[in-house]
């Protein structure tokens, strides 16, 4: 081959080092507006994207609305005996119940009210609007007034045992003692709760704030069960004033009467504090 043939042929460049050519590469004006672009662009995406999530909302005693994923799988040993353990610390919950005693007040001076016309109308008036039956005692069997109590003769009884008290006041604060305990645990005529939602003995009752509740026993806000310990109590009442009531047992029963079937219930399951 001619000398001049070798110099005429095309000979490829000798390849650069890769250090060489990512320096060259990168040298460029180009190339680093593009990467600019490219991060901007990432960076106005994260915001659009994420800039509005708030915060990870996790609060001290604070359960997360997510899902938690333990490490380690936890497994009880004995699951029934698990159950039953839940099953009786559930039980041995007090619920809340709120309790309104207005109503009380408002029965109170309705009894008063009444008590008034006692003092000021003659028996036939008070037995035409029937206001007089209303402190008969009823036979729980036949639901009519047990015989001999609706007379005359019973319902002068009543009026004078009142007459020394004038304004009734001492009627009205031996009453309003009675229901110191009942505005104070309120009333109800059975649990609003199931068995499983908690105990059956003992309840929580509160008038305004659940941080000061009061445990009481059921057996103490029960309708029935208070009625007795009224019936009771007011008898004890009266009796310590003889000076102004004149027969202390037949103006307690003549009161108990009434106050029988007028009696409110003040007490309402909270439901949403008690899950």
């Amino acid at each position: 081959m001619s000398q001049a043939t070798i110099r005429g042929r095309w000979i490829p460049p000798a390849p650069k080092a890769p250090l060489k050519g990512a320096i060259e590469f990168f040298s460029r004006s180009g190339v680093w507006l593009r990467i600019g672009l490219f991060l901007l662009a990432t960076t106005m995406l994260y915001i659009i994207m994420y800039g509005w999530i708030p915060s990870f909302p996790y609060r001290t005693r604070l359960a997360p609305l997510r899902n938690l994923h333990a490490r380690t799988s936890f497994l009880a040993i004995d699951s029934d005996a698990t159950a039953s353990a839940r099953t009786q610390a559930r039980e041995k919950f007090a619920n809340y119940y709120r309790n309104k005693p207005r109503p009380l007040d408002e029965v109170r001076q309705a009894l008063v009210d009444e008590l008034f016309q006692i003092k000021q109308k003659s028996y036939a008036e008070l037995k035409k609007n029937n206001l007089w039956s209303r402190f008969l005692t009823i036979d729980p069997e036949t639901s009519q007034p047990i015989a001999g109590s609706d007379s005359q003769k019973e319902f002068e009884r009543f009026k004078t045992a009142l007459a020394r008290d004038e304004t009734l006041s001492t009627v009205a604060r031996s009453v309003e003692n009675t229901f110191v305990s009942l505005r104070r645990s309120g009333l109800l005529r059975n649990l609003e709760h199931e068995l499983g939602d908690g105990s059956m003995r003992e309840i929580q009752v509160y008038l305004s704030d659940i941080d000061d509740a009061i445990r009481v026993d059921v057996s103490d806000v029960r309708l029935a069960e208070a009625l007795d310990r009224l019936k009771i109590d007011l008898a004890q009442e009266f009796g310590n004033h003889p000076q102004t009531i004149g027969e202390p047992a037949v103006v307690a029963e003549r009161i108990f009467n009434w106050l029988k079937p007028r009696l409110p219930i003040t007490l309402d399951w909270d439901e949403e504090n008690s899950k």
